[in-house]
């Protein structure tokens, strides 16, 4: 995933090097090989503060991560430290790469990225006010950085009239390559019919975009809890990158069977 992260880059040999180096050391400063070996603190509080559910696949098998941006407390996510928010959300990173390759073990399809849909109704500027700016760039640094092309596509969804101002201070946040993959769009209704037209099936597009009959996604990554990342991430070994991902589309898939290892 480095190699193709940073593959685009003018001198791609250096970018390359350099961003593995610095992932090896970001991962060495986090504890990045324990992550799954016990509790992290506040791990609980920071999935309640940042709450985030899958959904189900699209048609390629990759998994639907949905999180409203009304439901994400900055208030809370301010009292943790620079050091545990960095530990928290590499932890969760961590857990998603896990289950993908859980998923390509038993599917047989090379699946590395995923799909996130952001509701952005009651966004407001507060959000972005003071230290809450800080937490919220942190935490989207992590994914990008240390996580490259984790992503297939995101949809930010009924954006209100603000989004405009709040989208010029979060934009220079994003790396190019994930600021391509972005779509903004209005309404729920136009976003169904798109999702639904890039191959999402309507079971796996999130139940807060309307009336839709679902199947909850029967694997997730809490602790006892199906359909959402509230708690701690499964015990597998250490997950491993991929080359490329086909485009052949995945039915009748089976989820990956995942151990808890806290309770």
């Amino acid at each position: 995933m480095i190699v193709r992260g940073f593959w685009g880059e003018s001198d791609r040999r250096k970018a390359i090097c350099d961003a593995i180096k610095m992932i090896a050391d970001w991962r060495d400063k986090v504890g990045f090989y324990k992550f799954f070996d016990c509790h992290i603190q506040d791990d609980k509080n920071f999935h309640a503060w940042w709450p985030e559910k899958m959904y189900g696949h699209d048609k390629w098998g990759h998994f639907i991560q949905g999180v409203r941006a009304g439901e994400v407390d900055t208030d809370s996510l301010m009292t943790l430290s620079d050091e545990a928010l960095e530990s928290l959300q590499g932890q969760k990173m961590s857990a998603y790469q896990i289950y993908k390759h859980e998923w390509m073990m038993q599917n047989g399809s090379q699946r590395y990225k995923h799909t996130l849909c952001v509701d952005l109704t009651n966004m407001s500027m507060n959000m972005l006010r003071g230290k809450k700016r800080q937490v919220l760039q942190k935490i989207f640094h992590i994914g990008s950085t240390y996580y490259p092309e984790s992503m297939w596509k995101i949809y930010l969804v009924n954006s209100p009239l603000i989004f405009r101002a709040i989208w010029a201070i979060i934009k220079p946040w994003l790396h190019p390559v994930t600021l391509s993959k972005i779509q903004i769009i209005g309404s729920a209704k136009e976003a169904i019919k798109k999702m639904n037209e890039e191959g999402i099936p309507i079971e796996a597009i999130p139940d807060w975009m309307g009336e839709l009959v679902r199947v909850d996604s029967p694997a997730s990554l809490t602790c006892g809890q199906e359909g959402n990342t509230q708690g701690c991430p499964p015990t597998t070994t250490s997950p491993r990158s991929s080359r490329g991902e086909e485009d052949s589309a995945c039915c009748n898939s089976s989820e990956p069977s995942l151990i808890f290892p806290f309770s």
